[in-house]
């Protein structure tokens, strides 16, 4: 007996390894296909019809992955495996003399390499007697849903077929990912961004709070769909509802500004930001019904209407001081807001880093001094006045000697009972990381620039009268008696006036000694820096390049460079007031926030791991026509660009 279960596995070790040999020469694609005496044959390949009978596709046919597919011929009970397009299968559901029913498997190649061409289009058949090939086109596995889940205060409800809009909704089914990189996604007609992590058998998708619902869909027919579309198929699932929620007012700014706003007085532009408010139909301020305003996902922007009633003057006491929105949702939302005949209102700021004994202009409306009690710099009362022919529309605002500028404080101004914070982060001294620009703040990038460094206590720049207050340390691009020409392109560059640093270190140091910007994303951060001419800038930009050694491709405004040009040809860049300040958010920076890159701490590692590139930033000023869009660049006369406070600021 022990003998005779010795044969037997012997027998069955050369049987297998007869198989094995036998399906490595079927599988090889070195040698044309040989039909041997009994070898199989492929007549033709059917689908399931409508009707589910098994029909011959047309011509323009394409057969799924994932589908089922009934293989006839003869010499087909044999069969050891079938490879689609090279991918290998041997489950069958059915296997006879004449036909086989099997199902086309994941992972089938659509698109690939040239190598892979001789497999491409491709259905092979191999048996024990051979190999056959039939011609066979394939493309994406159908999209289907089979159950959905929805998240309700952020936990999944398994099975159900309704979410609330600012929520998320899980889809279970099959052929999400076939083109994983491409699926677009419609909620009740609207595209919504990308999705995050699909996989094959699910795909989970926020609803946006501005996602239309109820009546809000224009199209009844797309109410209450979710359309997929990839490059394989195009599904529309109905058989779940998009509820709708009651509006949220989060705050109002002043339109173009980020600060929030109490009041508004007639003709203000006013943005009022909140969730789930797209689908306004009406606003009404103070009772009145506002006809004409915008809408875009959760903003509404208006504007005040010259009359509006205010105070006493409103009809019902309940609407007074009140923001009504009517939207799809059963309910509308209200928010308190006051609205005056007359609110001061701040829509620029000269110089957001003053120096004591020093000033700053403010604009807007409603700036006369009859309607301002006192402006404020953190606790410090400042001295103003109105500006000569501008008046009601700027102010010039006087920093007392005795005031410090050496810590964040907000700008306020104080209209009667009314505090109005118009700017939080005034003398942000708390992200500066150049001001003295020495070796020390440069950090490790050599000695290499064209440009001088000034004391303002010792000596001043030519540029920079006597009488004009001046931070400690200025930065000067050009010595003011030489021409900045106008000349070069992005693949000829002619150094005029440069300053290196880096990037990397200087962000370093921010950290360090604001630990709470390190995890701060980047959407809400700006670069912030004081500039002085002593005449209009009317040509040329500083290029400000984490990248020095960038190709010319990334000379333009990139996720590594900004070209600060604050003048058009109609509008140029004056220095009446004195410094400026230039905010540049990052933002800006096309394509420099990612899903790696969030935060100011991501940037800094990004910065540092990436060695030279990241470590050599420049500030560097140019003058030719870099972004072609349109401006007409000429020399300038006795140029000199005086930079001051380089710092990181938050801006929301």
């Amino acid at each position: 007996m022990k003998e005779l279960n010795i044969v037997r596995t012997v027998l069955c070790h050369c049987l297998w390894a007869v198989i094995t040999i036998v399906c490595f020469m079927a599988c090889s694609d070195d040698e044309p296909v040989v039909k041997k005496k009994g070898g199989p044959v492929v007549d033709r390949v059917l689908v399931k019809s409508n009707g589910d009978e098994w029909t011959e596709p047309d011509e323009n046919r394409l057969i799924r992955i994932g589908e089922q597919i009934r293989i006839e011929g003869s010499g087909l009970a044999e069969v050891l495996a079938v490879y689609c397009n090279g991918t290998h299968t041997s489950t069958f559901e059915e296997v006879s003399e004449n036909y086989l029913l099997m199902t086309v498997p994941d992972g089938v190649k659509l698109e690939g390499e040239p190598e892979d061409a001789v497999n491409g289009n491709t259905l092979r058949v191999v048996t024990m007697n051979g190999k056959v090939d039939y011609t066979l086109y394939y493309t994406g596995k159908k999209i289907t849903v089979t159950e959905t889940d929805a998240k309700r205060e952020g936990h999944w409800v398994f099975g159900e077929t309704t979410a609330l809009i600012g929520e998320a909704v899980r889809l279970k089914g099959t052929g999400f990912t076939t083109d994983a990189e491409h699926i677009t996604v419609w909620l009740n007609g609207v595209q919504i961004g990308a999705l995050e992590n699909p996989l094959d058998d699910r795909l989970t998708i926020n609803i946006p709070g501005y996602t239309p619902f109820g009546d809000a869909v224009a199209d009844e027919s797309l109410k209450n769909t979710i359309r997929i579309q990839t490059k394989y198929d195009d599904y529309t699932y109905t058989g779940f509802t998009i509820a709708g929620r009651k509006g949220e007012v989060t705050r109002i700014v002043l339109e173009g500004q980020d600060v929030a706003i109490p009041a508004a007085s007639y003709n203000d532009r006013i943005c009022i930001e909140g969730k789930y408010i797209a689908t306004a139909s009406e606003v009404y301020c103070n009772g009145v019904k506002i006809e004409n305003f915008e809408k875009e996902q959760d903003k509404i922007t208006l504007t005040v209407p010259e009359g509006l009633p205010v105070g006493d003057n409103v009809t019902n006491p309940e609407d007074m001081d009140k923001i009504r929105i009517v939207t799809a949702y059963n309910e509308p939302c209200t928010y308190d807001f006051i609205f005056r005949s007359y609110t001061p209102t701040v829509s620029a700021i000269s110089n957001k880093m003053p120096v004591p004994g020093g000033y700053f202009y403010v604009e807007g409306q409603y700036l006369n001094e009859e309607y301002i009690t006192a402006i404020r710099l953190g606790n410090a009362d400042l001295t103003f006045e109105e500006v000569a022919d501008k008046e009601g529309s700027v102010l010039k605002v006087t920093v007392p000697d005795d005031v410090p500028c050496d810590r964040s404080c907000s700008l306020t101004i104080v209209s009667e009972d009314l505090e109005i914070v118009v700017e939080k982060y005034m003398c942000y001294t708390e992200g500066v990381f150049l001001k003295t620009f020495s070796k020390e703040e440069q950090g490790n990038v050599g000695n290499n620039q064209l440009a001088t460094i000034y004391h303002t206590m010792e000596s001043r720049p030519g540029s920079i009268d006597e009488s004009l207050p001046c931070p400690e340390y200025v930065l000067s691009l050009g010595d003011g008696q030489k021409t900045l020409p106008a000349s070069g392109s992005a693949t000829s560059e002619s150094n005029f006036s440069f300053f290196r640093f880096s990037g990397a270190d200087c962000f370093k140091r921010v950290i360090d000694k604001n630990s709470s910007l390190a995890a701060t994303p980047l959407e809400n951060l700006a670069i912030q820096l004081e500039v002085y001419m002593n005449k209009p800038w009317t040509s040329g930009f500083l290029a400000w390049r984490f990248d020095k050694n960038g190709n010319s491709s990334t000379k333009k405004n990139s996720s590594r460079t900004y070209n600060i040009m604050p003048w058009t040809n109609d509008t140029p860049f004056t220095f009446d007031y004195g410094w400026r300040t230039i905010t540049i958010p990052f933002t800006s920076f096309t394509g420099m926030i990612t899903s790696k890159v969030v935060t100011l701490e991501d940037l800094y590692g990004e910065l540092y791991t990436i060695g030279t590139k990241g470590s050599h930033a420049m500030l560097n000023m140019f003058n030719y026509d870099i972004q072609e869009d349109g401006r007409i660049y000429s020399p300038v006369d006795n140029f000199q660009l005086n930079i001051a406070n380089v710092r990181i600021v938050p801006i929301r």
